[in-house]
């Protein structure tokens, strides 16, 4: 048996869709933590804070 999940990662107002995969979680593997870790390029110019 198995439980899908949808992964999105969205821009900070929502707007764009940056990110989406599926992730499938099988029973045997659901008493262990699971971790996802996602890069994202920036294409635009960040002003230094």
């Amino acid at each position: 048996m198995a439980q899908t999940f949808l992964i999105i990662m969205e821009d900070v107002n929502g707007e764009v869709i940056l990110f989406r995969d599926t992730f499938i979680l099988r029973q045997r593997y659901a008493e262990g933590g699971h971790n996802v870790a996602l890069t994202v390029p920036m294409f635009e110019h960040v002003p230094p804070h």
